[in-house]
């Protein structure tokens, strides 16, 4: 496999991005290359939802890395999601990798920094160091309208049967379809988070905490290039689903409709997570607490 170095790579990156933003590229597809024998980068394009996703992929050379980075990218997925949009996720290619959005105005010298930032983050769970800060071209937000955004959302909470959202309140909680949930006011002012309960993983250990973990990050892989759809897991071993959400033109319809899809793909995650964990076989094994307890204790 021929390598390419940083500079070439992110020159052709952001080529593409130009195009991608300028619709010159109609097709959702993912495609990688080599920076060297252990790591990888690439793209995860879906114009179909504006979506341009950069990423790194590495190979632990040990089990016990690959482990350990599997279940650090579902964390870093959860813990960012308010804040620089990192997604964990496992592909054929990349292997284990993390990706980030790219917006229209990253040039190559900003896309070589933010390439560099996954690669050293990828590095540093792998070997179960805490991640670094990301750089701080990364932390200058584009933020939105603070008191319009305000309204938006408390508009969103009555759609939702939530009437009444206190004065500057960023998030509150719903149940669908006997599943908890929350919805919480991006702090860029421009999107909104919305999150699922999926499954509580803490009694998870062994081949069934691998699969577990394995199926959520190739869940996340799909969500890169299809229909948004995101799995985390929180400081409480708490696997939790959703997607970050647009606010702008966003229509009453078009809420309901993302609503209901990750109210419906969190749903399935569910059954999945609790088919991997064996709860419907005849081993004799329960859930740590009755369901309504997670629920409560979620929400």
């Amino acid at each position: 496999m021929s390598h390419h170095s940083l500079t070439e790579i992110s020159h052709a990156v952001a080529g593409y991005s130009r195009r991608f933003f300028n619709r010159e590229q109609a097709q959702s597809e993912l495609w990688t290359t080599a920076l060297n024998d252990r790591q990888q980068l690439g793209l995860a394009a879906n114009p179909e939802r504006g979506s341009l996703m950069l990423a790194a992929g590495c190979r632990p050379g040990d089990e016990s890395a690959q482990e350990k980075l599997a279940e650090a990218l579902l964390h870093r997925t959860f813990d960012t999601r308010l804040g620089e949009g990192l997604v964990g996720a496992l592909h054929p290619e990349l292997g284990h990798g993390l990706a980030r959005p790219l917006t229209a105005r990253d040039e190559a010298g900003r896309i070589a920094e933010q390439a560099g930032f996954l690669l050293d983050t990828l590095d540093d769970l792998a070997q179960g160091k805490p991640p670094k800060a990301p750089p701080l071209s990364d932390q200058r937000a584009d933020y939105g309208n603070r008191r319009l955004a305000q309204q938006q959302f408390a508009a969103l909470a009555e759609s939702c049967g939530v009437f009444k959202l206190p004065p500057d309140s960023r998030q509150f909680n719903l149940l669908l379809a006997d599943l908890p949930g929350r919805v919480t006011l991006h702090p860029d002012s421009r999107h909104v988070q919305v999150d699922f309960f999926l499954y509580d993983g803490a009694g998870l250990c062994g081949p069934i905490r691998r699969a577990v973990v394995q199926s959520a990050l190739q869940i996340n892989q799909a969500g890169l290039i299809g229909r948004p759809f995101f799995v985390g897991l929180d400081n409480r071993h708490f696997l939790a689903g959703g997607s970050r959400v647009a606010l702008d033109g966003l229509s009453d319809s078009q809420w309901l409709d993302t609503l209901l899809y990750l109210n419906t793909q969190s749903l399935n995650c569910r059954e999945l997570f609790r088919t991997l964990a064996l709860e419907y076989a005849e081993f004799g094994l329960q859930p740590a607490e009755p369901a309504d307890t997670l629920r409560r204790a979620y929400l």
